[in-house]
């Protein structure tokens, strides 16, 4: 029987996060400037992959 896997990491304050949708796991990727991220979330979208946008994490909560 297969164990539901913990996340392997802290969220970093200031930095802009972003998840693309995947079986079995999502993909979290992480960028610390927001145009990059945005432009890395433009890229996957426009390869048909499930992107959505988390924002920027404040050490309590994401930021849109």
């Amino acid at each position: 029987m297969a164990r539901r896997r913990r996340k392997g990491f802290d969220f970093s304050e200031g930095t802009y996060y972003f998840q693309i949708k995947a079986t079995p796991y999502n993909i979290t990727i992480s960028r610390k400037e927001e145009g990059k991220a945005k432009d890395r979330f433009a890229h996957y979208e426009a390869v048909g992959k499930t992107a959505e946008w988390m924002g920027m994490w404040n050490g309590k909560d994401f930021e849109k």
